[in-house]
């Protein structure tokens, strides 16, 4: 039987840091789309189209949604590279403060004011989203064909 002092342990700090601080954020996104729903009656928690605020509403919910969509993909990514030790810890942190502001920059977009102008907020939410994913995938895919067995 093995002992435990045996067991090979993983540490992935950057991962948890990152994927912490987005997680923090989603869980606000959550928890505002919840009290939004809740402070305009029981026909926004089942998505009532017919309230005056179903605009806002929308919006609210699809901050916390299309944070969830980028999510788990970026991290799983993410946690590969670091895990495989594939890049370094600044590409590792350039990728994840640049998807952390992203979603920030989404979400700032997504719930505030509708004088606020979409463009920056919303190009920066996608660019900085994507490209991160983007970069992580071909790293990662270049890592399994320089490494194949």
């Amino acid at each position: 039987m093995a002992s435990v002092s045996s067991v090979p342990t993983v540490s992935l700090p950057l991962t948890a840091l990152y994927s912490g601080a987005v997680g923090a954020l989603f869980a606000l996104l959550s928890l505002r789309a919840f009290l939004y729903r809740g402070s305009k009656g029981a026909k926004a928690y089942f998505g009532d189209q017919n309230i005056p605020a179903a605009p806002k509403l929308q919006s609210v919910v699809r901050a916390q949604g299309n944070l969830a969509e980028y999510y788990a993909a970026f991290f799983v990514l993410f946690a590969v590279l670091e895990f495989n030790k594939v890049v370094g810890s600044t590409m590792l942190n350039g990728l994840g403060i640049c998807f952390f502001l992203a979603r920030l920059s989404h979400a700032f977009y997504m719930i505030s004011p509708d004088s606020i102008p979409p463009i920056p907020f919303r190009a920066f939410g996608f660019v900085g989203s994507f490209a991160p994913i983007a970069i992580a995938s071909i790293y990662n895919v270049a890592y399994g064909f320089h490494n194949k067995y």
